[in-house]
């Protein structure tokens, strides 16, 4: 059993820090379940290669799927002839499309998805003085610094990561907007950043995301000077219970927004709008962006019940479970 080593992140908090930096936007199931698989024989102290050890998450996922170069996924094609949920169905083209930006054959294998990881620089075979150790890497790298995205999807990116960052500064502004009974704000960014102890520039991201589901702004949020008076007028949607279908807190699942409209009795814009109000208090992480995705396109959801900082979130992240 080779202990951990000093000065770096624990390997669940490593894949959390991928997971949250967007690699849970690009990992395919397969790999994403390995990545995990790995962490977890890492935290444990469990050493050898991946063809070597026979017990363990490592040994679990390879026997699981028949052998490490065993190719037991399905195509896409196959998948939609049998009337596999289409969420599945997306995220194996997705999967076949990203490796084969990669110069890879489709991701089949746990082998493959071992080759994959390494190529994305997520993953470590180390050999350490003649013993085999695989390893969560650190520092993580982003994923358009090992992925050929598109000048698009680069700029997605940039959007989710600015969003992010400014996370708990809309948890502040939401928690601010709260304790307002009217229905309607006459503010300025500059008064809403005093109120609130942030800069201005905060305070702008975190407007425009509440006006992406509650909260609509007078004025173009993006041209505001920070003297500049805004009114914002409160908007509610129905509540959208999707607690019930997330019951089984931190496991990561796959949906799609027509399917969980069907499941929860709602329209696709109520679920869309949830999604978002959930997302926005810390409560879920959920890729791509349910405000641009389609009704059809597969989304992956891990609940968080305890909002920032509550619960074990870097196990939560790292333990890929399927629907």
């Amino acid at each position: 059993m080779k202990p951990l080593a000093a000065g770096r992140p624990s390997p669940t908090e490593r894949v959390c820090t991928a997971l949250g930096d967007g690699w849970l936007r690009w990992l395919p199931s397969g790999a994403l379940q390995l990545l995990g698989a790995i962490a977890t024989a890492e935290e444990a102290g469990i050493e050898g290669d991946l063809d070597e050890v026979d017990d363990g998450p490592v040994a679990w996922v390879i026997e699981g799927r028949g052998g490490i170069e065993h190719r037991d996924g399905r195509e896409p094609e196959e998948l939609a002839a049998e009337g596999a949920d289409p969420g599945d169905v997306e995220l194996a083209r997705r999967g076949d499309a990203i490796a084969a930006r990669l110069g890879m054959p489709p991701l089949r294998s746990v082998g493959d998805d071992a080759r994959f990881l390494i190529r994305c620089g997520l993953v470590e075979r180390v050999d350490d003085r003649g013993t085999i150790c695989w390893r969560v890497a650190w520092p993580v790298p982003l994923p358009e610094e090992r992925l050929p995205l598109t000048p698009t999807e680069r700029a997605h990116e940039d959007t989710i990561r600015w969003s992010h960052l400014h996370h708990q500064a809309t948890v502040a502004v939401v928690d601010w907007l709260a304790d307002h009974d009217h229905s309607e704000v006459v503010t300025t960014l500059a008064d809403v950043a005093a109120a609130c102890t942030l800069d201005v520039e905060s305070v702008r991201q975190a407007l425009i995301d509440c006006a992406d589901f509650d909260w609509e702004a007078s004025i173009d949020l993006t041209r505001a000077e920070p003297g500049e008076p805004i009114t914002l007028v409160w908007a509610p949607v129905e509540s959208i219970e999707l607690d019930a279908y997330n019951a089984g807190s931190g496991r990561l699942r796959t949906a799609t927004l027509a399917g969980l409209a069907d499941r929860v009795g709602a329209d696709v814009t109520e679920v869309r709008r949830a999604l978002q109000r959930l997302i926005s208090t810390g409560r879920m992480d959920v890729s791509p962006d349910p405000h641009s995705a389609t009704d059809d396109q597969a989304l992956r959801l891990v609940y968080r019940p305890d909002g920032p900082g509550g619960g074990d979130t870097a196990s939560e992240k790292s333990a890929p479970t399927g629907n």
